[in-house]
């Protein structure tokens, strides 16, 4: 699971329960004169808040961030990225999410820190339709172990939930809601990703997440997603001594990713869920040339292993 992945996952999980308030659990024990049952405290928390919470903390063998390589955090040890995010409901179809996204290393890395990489994000959300969203996210990529910032960026995505399409046609196929097909562009706005160049780098985004239903149960349900993701550079975005201006395509990364929804825990503690995949990222020439500058060898294929738990309030 790479970081927009990650992210897009988070953000999903968000809207699922709502933050506990005190005045909702008031209300709820106003409206009725018996003892409340807890689905009826839950639906009432839902109904009185605008704000919805969600973290993960995935532990990961390699980290790549749009096909580049970063270098240390790639040689041996395993790699901790917690995330978390905010949401507020500012009216019907649009919210504002403040995120957080980080990356950390379980090896000594030549006496650096092991804090290598620390996200802030700031976004927007737009419902334009029933089955179309959009989202405005600005995000600084920090570097605490280096003092400084990788690179500063704003990203525009949209994407379009197919689900009912497939209904139309037919298919039924347990957990299955369509590709959820999404195109995502990055404009930076300061310093560059690959470390070539200035910050003029536009980078573009494709790809789906279709996913099944593979083990029903009431209580640990399992879900299979197939991510697929094509990265590629619009102006700028990779460079290297050899090629300034860069290849059209850097990448293709291909996931199997598991999700088990903990429903045995109470609602009243959170959404929980645990995750894990598999990725295999394919490098353009270019991207394996970046790779062996950053000391992680020219390899064509890379294979990712992940897994993670992830909670949403």
């Amino acid at each position: 699971m790479n970081k927009e992945q990650s992210l897009r996952a988070i953000s999903r999980l968000l809207p699922a329960v709502g933050l506990m308030t005190v005045t909702s659990i008031a209300s709820a024990q106003n409206e009725f004169a018996e003892p409340v049952e807890l689905e009826q405290i839950v639906e009432a928390i839902d109904e009185g808040s605008n704000w919805s919470f969600a973290a993960d903390t995935t532990f990961t063998t390699e980290y790549w961030f749009r096909g580049i390589s970063q270098g240390k955090q790639n040689i041996n040890g395993l790699i901790i990225q917690p995330s978390a995010a905010a949401t507020y409901q500012l009216s019907d179809g649009i919210s504002a999410t403040f995120g957080l996204w980080s990356s950390f290393s379980t090896t000594d890395r030549d006496g650096d820190s092991a804090w290598y990489e620390a996200d802030p994000s700031l976004g927007l959300s737009f419902q334009l339709s029933d089955t179309l969203f959009a989202d405005i996210t600005y995000i600084w990529l920090e570097n605490p172990s280096g003092g400084g910032e990788f690179n500063q960026e704003i990203d525009f995505s949209i994407s379009h939930d197919d689900s009912g399409f497939w209904e139309d046609l037919g298919v039924e196929i347990p957990g299955f809601e369509g590709l959820q097909p999404y195109a995502l562009v990055a404009f930076e706005t300061s310093s560059a990703a690959d470390g070539f160049g200035n910050a003029d780098g536009i980078y573009l985004e494709a790809g789906i997440a279709p996913s099944v239903l593979i083990y029903d149960s009431e209580t640990t349900p399992i879900t299979l997603s197939v991510p697929i993701t094509f990265g590629f550079n619009a102006d700028k975005y990779y460079q290297t001594g050899s090629n300034g201006d860069g290849d059209f395509f850097g990448f293709t990364q291909i996931g199997f990713h598991t999700s088990m929804p903990l429903e045995f825990i109470s609602p009243r503690d959170g959404s929980w869920e645990l995750h894990a995949g598999i990725d295999f990222l394919m490098l353009s020439d270019q991207l394996q040339e970046i790779s062996e500058a950053a000391g992680t060898g020219d390899d064509e294929t890379r294979v990712i292993t992940s897994f993670g738990l992830s909670v949403s309030f």
